[in-house]
């Protein structure tokens, strides 16, 4: 599963990339049991690190591999009653949900705030490239 071009998709959400992934296939087999929110949570980790041949490294929980960690906070009132982890993930969670992030046992997100990214800065950069390539081609 990936969303690697937002100006198709609109966002990078891959929580909704899931859950389109969940609610299309049991619609499809009709039946809201044919494909499993744990299922489709492990297309979205272990199998698209396997479809990358990245498996041995990253996608699962596994000693030995990158320390990489989405965590979500269930404070919000969209998070609020768990039942069963993988449901909730897959048909609940929204980017807002994520508290911290780590990449490679490197802390990039905690407390809901990018730690190694000036957003600022980025956002101003782009901006100006943008004006400097539509000017170029005469926009």
């Amino acid at each position: 599963m990936s969303a690697d071009t937002t100006t198709l998709t609109g966002n990078a959400d891959l929580f909704a990339v899931l859950k389109i992934l969940l609610n299309l296939a049991n619609a499809l087999n009709r039946s809201e049991f044919a494909l499993s929110a744990k299922r489709t949570l492990e297309i979205g980790t272990i199998e698209g690190a396997r479809s990358l041949g990245l498996s041995d490294h990253i996608g699962s929980l596994t000693p030995g591999k990158r320390a990489d960690l989405i965590m979500l906070s269930t404070n919000a009132l969209n998070m609020g009653y768990v039942t069963e982890p993988h449901q909730l993930i897959v048909e609940a969670a929204q980017p807002a949900n994520v508290h911290t992030v780590m990449v490679d046992g490197r802390i990039l997100k905690r407390n809901y705030t990018l730690t190694h990214l000036n957003k600022d800065k980025i956002l101003a950069e782009a901006k100006d490239e943008f004006e400097k390539i539509m000017k170029k081609s005469g926009w």
